[in-house]
């Protein structure tokens, strides 16, 4: 392998392991979801299972998909928004559809609209039901960022990590089941 100034060999090794050899344990980023991929796995029936993570500093939305035959599904939409360092589900949603970029953004807002009125409602505030919706939407839409746009991700990553590993427990659970 070609040596790239300021990454040293056996970084490379460790992200691009040749055949036989482990990756290093970190989430797959796809460019073209705007999401991380957490361990997937093939079922004995040969469908393939995957975690989708998208965030912000705000929420972080988890996305259960699999992958049968030619068709790609949505299974679950869990949200989760932070509590100082601690996360805290606010909504899930089982939909078992086929994947629908627009229907999985309309339901995180959804999820994240109906929490924030709740919480208004429990401290007596009043706000704009259409602001609310508006800044919700972009608070969404900032989630679809691009990681090679973004800089200091690894600060974000930070703030997700514990999320990613019970995720990752939970795959594992997946694949016993299945």
């Amino acid at each position: 392998m070609a040596t790239i100034n300021g990454c040293g060999n056996s970084l490379l090794d460790k992200i691009l392991p040749t055949y036989g050899n482990e990756r290093i344990n970190t989430p797959i980023w796809n460019e073209s979801q705007h999401m991380f991929i957490t361990d997937q796995y093939t079922s004995a029936a040969g469908n393939t299972y995957y975690i989708g993570i998208r965030f912000t500093d705000r929420f972080v939305q988890i996305l259960h998909i699999g992958l049968f035959h030619n068709f790609t599904y949505i299974n679950d939409i869990e949200v989760y928004v932070f509590n100082g360092t601690e996360r805290q589900l606010v909504g899930k949603k089982t939909l078992d559809v086929y994947y629908d970029e627009d229907l999985i953004r309309s339901t995180t807002e959804k999820m994240l609209h109906d929490y924030v009125v709740g919480q208004l409602k429990l401290t007596e505030s009043n706000c704009d039901l259409k602001q609310i919706e508006n800044q919700v939407k972009e608070t969404v839409k900032a989630s679809y960022f691009s990681l090679i746009d973004t800089p200091n991700i690894h600060t974000r990553m930070e703030s997700i990590k514990p999320l990613l590993e019970s995720k990752k427990n939970e795959c594992n659970q997946w694949k016993r089941i299945s």
